[in-house]
């Protein structure tokens, strides 16, 4: 269940957010465009009274990440009913399989997150169908732009930039270009200047003014979110977006809320000892010889336990099937019995080892992100973020697949994750809940 937020403290959030984007402006340089700052409530994972609760205090424009979330939200009888002028942004990365959804959603105002020609080329069309006679009614879109170089992170390299607004101007006619977004590096030092990523996205807009001959205070730009708009505004955005300072912290899919609390009588001496690195290290400590188990197997599972590996499907089979065989015989079991895997490691009062290996790899991820500027573990993260090649695949990424594992195991999206990860005390109760994957017996 999603925590409702009292209506006073709604209103005093966006009077507060209000009056810092008001302040932030008064101080932007005179040589910039003189276009008041919009406020985008970014209200994902919060329930409609939230979003009707921040309307009925004059919020209109709200944001959403994910298409299907934006959908259900838009059509709620509660907000067609009470939030009649509302205002939808759709600000996560958009697939071309999800645009006649998205498209489809009542007082849609804004797509935020165009990063490709081939894209722009599908809302286009699919705009032209869903509005039909109504041909003067254009779509107002933003290109998104990957200013931080991060593959975390979506949006259209910098350089790309001009071509790719060049063609949705002369030949996306459906369409309205309303400026350029992007996201930019989570947690930069404003001690060392103004944020790059922004300066960035200025420079682009600049170069774009010019070759298109397009005026400036047309192309808005939509940079800044909770923890940098106010420094977003004085360089130059006309669109922030903000949400957690205005509705609190979000919930997400294994947040506390929605996961139930593990037992305490699920602790005990061979819980502790199972949750070890080595395999080898748990046999000596029961006594246990390990030669029944396929030594293949063992070897390939002992060599992918460490936090900074690659697991592929093949290597996480592999890990239970050494983990079940070790464990039947601490239970004193054979196949023959036929007891599922969950019954014998429940009675041992045992987590997967799988989850203690995927739930380092997700601790040792947060513990990268967090790192200040400087230290070389953090360093090299950002700036080669590869991992160990598996035998017969092409090398990946560890970054990628750790974002993956993030997103199928916790929901929370890539361009998401450096936030989340950066909030210890959240980023630590999500990996407590982290539930196991299903058994496969």
């Amino acid at each position: 269940m999603w925590k409702v937020a009292m209506s006073e403290e709604v209103g005093k959030a966006i009077q507060s957010v209000a009056e810092r984007v008001k302040q932030a402006a008064s101080r932007r340089q005179k040589s910039l465009p003189s276009v008041a700052p919009r406020l985008v409530a970014v209200s994902k994972t919060k329930p409609p009274e939230m979003v009707v609760e921040a309307y009925r205090h004059g919020q209109r424009n709200f944001g959403e990440n994910y298409v299907n979330e934006l959908v259900d939200k838009a059509s709620d009888p509660l907000i067609l009913e009470s939030c009649p002028d509302i205002k939808w942004h759709f600000i996560g990365h958009l697939q071309k399989n999800n645009v006649n959804k998205l498209l489809g959603v009542p007082n849609l105002f804004l797509v935020e997150t165009v990063d490709s020609v081939k894209l722009a080329d599908k809302v286009n069309s699919s705009w032209e169908r869903i509005r039909g006679a109504n041909a003067t009614q254009k779509l107002r879109i933003m290109v998104q732009v990957n200013t931080s170089g991060e593959q975390s992170k979506h949006g259209l390299p910098p350089e790309e930039t001009v071509s790719t607004v060049k063609h949705i101007v002369s030949r996306c006619s459906a369409l309205h270009f309303s400026g350029l977004m992007t996201i930019g590096r989570y947690g930069y030092d404003l001690s060392l200047g103004p944020n790059p990523d922004f300066q960035m996205l200025l420079s682009r807009r600049q170069e774009l003014c010019e070759s298109l001959k397009l005026p400036v205070e047309e192309v808005e730009l939509s940079m800044g979110m909770s923890t940098d708009f106010e420094h977003a505004i004085e360089v130059g955005s006309t669109n922030v977006r903000v949400g957690s300072i205005i509705f609190g912290n979000r919930e997400y899919p294994n947040s506390a809320a929605n996961t139930p609390t593990p037992s305490p009588e699920k602790t005990s001496k061979v819980r502790g000892k199972f949750q070890m690195d080595n395999v080898e290290e748990l046999s000596s400590e029961f006594n246990t010889d390990l030669s029944g188990v396929r030594s293949e197997a063992a070897t390939a599972s002992l060599q992918t336990l460490h936090r900074k590996d690659i697991m592929t499907e093949r290597t996480r089979s592999q890990i239970q099937a050494v983990e079940m065989s070790f464990l039947r015989r601490v239970a004193g079991r054979s196949l023959r019995d036929r007891v599922r895997s969950s019954v014998t490691r429940e009675e041992l009062g045992v987590e997967p080892l799988l989850l203690h290996v995927e739930r380092g790899q997700l601790r040792w991820l947060g513990h990268l992100y967090r790192m200040p500027p400087g230290r070389l573990p953090g360093e090299v993260f950002r700036a080669c973020p590869t991992g160990r090649r598996p035998r017969g695949r092409p090398r990946t990424r560890w970054r990628d697949y750790v974002s993956r594992l993030s997103w199928e195991r916790l929901g929370i999206p890539p361009e998401e994750l450096e936030e989340v990860c950066m909030d210890r005390e959240v980023w630590a109760s999500l990996l407590r809940l982290l539930p196991p994957r299903p058994d496969p017996g």
